[in-house]
């Protein structure tokens, strides 16, 4: 019994320390000594948080088995692999076309964007936050825009909110704290907000009751601020009801991005695209 209680107090004295210690860093979280504390953490960190997203990676949006990739043809056929070469060789070529779009969008439409990989996210919060490996020395600065390029397909997925030296965090489109001006292209051509659920649709906002738009519109972002660029697509309306309050309509849209497979994004720096 005295065995027990003692276990017990170490654990509610282990419980307060780390409780304590939570709290000193959320009032000093803008402290020159917690950011460079935070940057260490993710960088020693950044190697599992990557070897945890390629595994769980989606193997089905890789390429077709007869797209060429530089540096594989030396491969034995696919067929032949065993699962766990496959599958590295499935992610090697989707990764290989994604650089490969990104670096031909980089260069026709955004010029000083910053490619960047996806090294961590929280299993507990998929649809709310992602971590990037480049930070304040790539150039990288708070609300820059962030976007894919999936199957030549662009569209917006985030902004960043937190920037440490080598790496950055990204709140995306889907957070249920995310709103970005939004412009509904097609016959109703208006504006409204895109806002997230914390999965994975969103909802675009106080759309008026006497609007036309239509299942399949494409909303794109409106552009509004010195942050978020015109014209990057979200997602197309999949259905139209009233809001809560009768007051407006809304659309609820199927983003043109799934963040649920991000590897790799392209990071607009304001005012220099």
């Amino acid at each position: 019994m005295d065995l027990d209680n003692q276990e017990r107090q170490q654990a509610g004295s282990l419980f307060a320390i780390f409780a304590f210690i939570s709290f000193l860093l959320l009032i000093f979280h803008k402290q020159a000594w917690v950011v460079d504390l935070r940057s260490v953490l993710q960088w020693t960190t950044g190697p599992t948080h990557r070897f945890l997203s390629d595994w769980r990676a989606d193997p089905s949006q890789a390429l077709p088995s007869g797209s060429a990739s530089p540096g594989l043809s030396a491969q034995p056929p696919l067929w032949a692999m065993a699962p766990e070469s496959l599958r590295a060789v499935q992610l090697l070529r989707a990764d290989n076309q994604r650089l490969r779009d990104m670096s031909a969008l980089k260069e026709s439409r955004w010029p000083s964007a910053i490619a960047a990989r996806v090294i961590g996210r929280d299993p507990q919060h998929w649809f709310q936050e992602i971590v990037i490996d480049k930070g304040r020395f790539h150039g990288v600065v708070p609300e820059s825009s962030v976007i894919v390029v999936d199957n030549g397909h662009e569209g917006m997925v985030g902004r960043v909110i937190d920037v440490m030296d080598t790496t950055s965090k990204v709140l995306l489109i889907q957070d249920s704290l995310s709103s970005i001006a939004a412009h509904l292209q097609g016959s109703a051509n208006e504006d409204g907000v895109v806002e997230g659920t914390n999965g994975h649709d969103l909802i675009l906002k106080y759309l008026d009751r006497s609007s036309v738009v239509r299942v399949g519109d494409i909303v794109v972002t409106a552009g509004l601020g010195n942050h978020i660029p015109a014209e990057i697509p979200i997602g197309w309306v999949e259905d139209i009801s009233l809001d809560p309050r009768q007051l407006f309509l809304q659309a609820r849209l199927h983003a043109i991005i799934s963040t649920n497979r991000l590897r790799i994004v392209l990071v607009l720096i304001p005012g220099t695209s």
